[in-house]
């Protein structure tokens, strides 16, 4: 009989414990679910909220020229023989044989009636694309031929687009004349060939379509330095070096209304090839045309400074015409730094802003210890920091908090015991420490 009490409060134990286990556990699952419903109900509804009202602002927004030689507007949706050719794109560009790609394409468009052959072939082309062959490419255009047809200025785009690619120049040039002709100059063609024509080095014909830049410009969408068309600009600027062609550039450039968007760039490509005559032909067209240069041209100017006076000159007048950038703010303070320029020093440190970089801070604060004599490089570094760098975090620099590292350091411990706690440490001050006693034990 208490075997069976024993095992009877046995089992009565573990029950009680597996009911108190699942009773915990729903407790959980109900906040699990009670938490995830909430989410769901407040942060998807935003998310949802947010994707519409974006697709609404998307739609309204006016269309930009095409970057990429694709038209400026594509439908929503294709048709229904375009999203059939668009399937079969990747078999018809691993076929090997111009005839067996003529067989397969001919086939696959024996249901598509004669209205719906461009669209379709789009749609074959835009899946495609980088992948495109020039056995797929030609069976193409022999198609619309055999039906009658001349490429719309949609697939003309995605045609030269795929010629450009696979350096199917001849081929480039007969249909970018025949959709220039039938459309005239529209930005995304001629865009287009303005590309190829940089790819081809022929300047001539980069000359010609360089007018096709303007309305990116004006758009604003070339804000970006590492925008396309800033890109194309510079190749174009690149090209024209190369072939002694800078007045012919800045005629064309003045034509096409370009000037005010290029100079900058010129004179940058004319410093760097130490092209002299061409850097004094672009000062004159600045005076001559009323212009002014940007932070680029002035940091390429302050870095090829013949002296000191010079840089500080150009760094004055730059700040004077608008706020300094930070590639402004390095290119004067790395020059003060070279040349030990201690007045050029100060005066980028008048124009810092709220949060300088930290590459400038640490230019300034090492120019200062170097101009400085020996016995007095520490106090006008501690000094500095105190007064104008002391909340900012210098761990960027390691150079930088080294220094200022030292001269607390040393100056802690030349300091009488009045005087002993006046210079902080910089941040970091353990790590600092250790590279003062690691430099000491290496002097």
């Amino acid at each position: 009989m208490s075997s069976v009490s024993n095992s009877n409060s046995t089992l009565s134990t573990i029950v009680g414990q597996i009911t108190e286990a699942l009773g915990g556990a729903q407790t959980e699952i109900v906040i699990f679910v009670f938490a995830f419903s909430f989410h769901a109900l407040f942060f998807g509804g935003l998310k949802g909220f947010t994707s519409r009202r974006t697709k609404a602002v998307d739609s309204s927004a006016p269309d930009a020229p095409a970057l990429n030689g694709a038209q400026g507007t594509k439908p929503s949706h294709r048709s229904h023989h375009a999203k059939e050719m668009a399937r079969c794109s990747a078999r018809l560009c691993e076929l090997k044989g111009a005839a067996q790609v003529a067989a397969e394409l001919s086939l696959a468009m024996q249901a598509v009636p004669t209205e719906d052959t461009t669209e379709a072939l789009v749609g074959l082309l835009e899946c495609a694309g980088r992948s495109s062959t020039p056995d797929l490419l030609a069976s193409v255009q022999d198609l619309l031929h055999e039906r009658g047809l001349t490429a719309n200025l949609e697939l003309g785009e995605l045609l030269l687009n795929s010629f450009g690619g696979l350096r199917m120049l001849s081929e480039f040039d007969i249909l970018s004349g025949q959709l220039l002709a039938a459309h005239g100059n529209t930005p995304s063609l001629v865009m287009l060939v303005f590309k190829v024509a940089l790819r081809r080095s022929d300047l001539k014909a980069a000359l010609y379509h360089a007018g096709c830049l303007r309305s990116f410009f004006s758009q604003g969408c070339a804000s970006s330095p590492t925008s396309a068309p800033s890109a194309c600009l510079q190749q174009l600027v690149k090209l024209a070096a190369t072939e002694d062609s800078i007045p012919q550039l800045l005629d064309r450039l003045k034509e096409v209304d370009m000037l005010q968007h290029a100079l900058d760039i010129v004179l940058v490509e004319c410093l760097q090839r130490a092209d002299s005559a061409a850097v004094e032909l672009v000062m004159r067209t600045l005076s001559t045309e009323g212009l002014q240069f940007g932070d680029a041209a002035y940091c390429a100017l302050i870095k090829g400074a013949r002296s000191p006076g010079e840089a500080l000159s150009l760094f004055v007048e730059a700040a004077d015409l608008r706020l300094p950038s930070n590639e402004l703010l390095k290119a004067a303070s790395a020059y003060a730094l070279s040349h030990g320029d201690a007045q050029l020093a100060n005066k980028v440190l008048l124009k810092l802003p709220p949060h300088p970089p930290v590459e400038v801070v640490g230019n300034i604060l090492r120019c200062h210890s170097e101009t400085q004599a020996e016995e007095d490089a520490d106090g006008a570094v501690l000094e500095m920091y105190q007064k104008h760098f002391r909340d900012l975090d210098l761990s960027g620099d390691r150079h930088t908090m080294y220094l200022v590292a030292l001269a607390a350091i040393r100056r802690s411990t030349q300091a009488s015991p009045r005087i002993k706690g006046q210079w902080e440490v910089p941040r970091s001050r353990d790590c600092c420490c250790r590279w003062g006693r690691l430099h000491e034990s290496h002097s």
